[in-house]
Formats: C-alpha cells, structure tokens, sequence
C-alpha cells in the first residue's frame, strides 16, 4: 500500500471532508524518521479502518501553521473533519494501531447523543 501525498489545500479538505477518520502523517523532505515510519503507517492502516495521507509541511506551510507542525513527523487524525488526536515522532505499527483506536474511538458524550436521536 502507498500513502498518497497531499498536493494543495483544497485537497487536504476534500479528503477530510469524506467518509470515515483520516489519519494525517506532516512530513518533510530531509526527514529521516519519517521514510522509517512509512511502513509502521502502511501496516496499520492494513488494519485499522482508517484512511492516511501524507502532507509535506514545507510545500505546505499554511496547512503546517494552521496545526501548529513545529517537527516532523507529526501525526493528527482527524474524524468528521475536527482533530481528535496527536502524535509527534516515530511509534511502531501497534502503537499506531492503539493509537488510532483510542483516538478515533467516538466519545461518550457523541455516543449519548446518538442515543438521545433514536
């Protein structure tokens, strides 16, 4: 599997905009961890309903200064659009996998909402 790379803004809001959380891997091009966790990231989307992307913060700067990327890499996972989580630096595939579920778990107070709608 190849993570694809986000090429502009409007993209970055269009994939977001879709179905399902979208895990969001801020690399850069000199970015030595990042070619490491490339394949921890591959194997974890393997098997976690979750789609990832890749967005290069220095082609990129406006995108990396709306969330903040001070270093590389730095992962955010968003659900229906909003930042649910953050990780900063490299992690192995279960970590990541532990990660994204406890990240993109729906929270209780969505849960009770969804309840109440019934």
């Amino acid at each position: 599997m190849s993570i694809p790379a986000i090429a502009s803004e409007a993209e970055f809001e269009r994939v977001l905009a879709g179905p399902g959380p979208v895990l969001v891997e801020f690399t850069g091009p000199n970015c030595i961890i990042c070619g490491k966790l490339k394949p921890m990231l591959e194997a974890a989307a393997a098997q976690a309903p979750v789609s990832i992307v890749e967005a290069d913060a220095a082609r990129l700067p406006a995108l990396a200064e709306r969330f903040a990327i001070r270093s590389v890499p730095t992962l955010i996972l968003f659900r229906g659009g909003e930042a649910v989580g953050r990780k900063v630096g490299f992690s192995t595939a279960a970590e990541l996998r532990r990660w994204v579920a406890h990240a993109g778990a729906p929270s209780v107070a969505a849960a009770a909402e969804g309840a109440r709608a019934r």
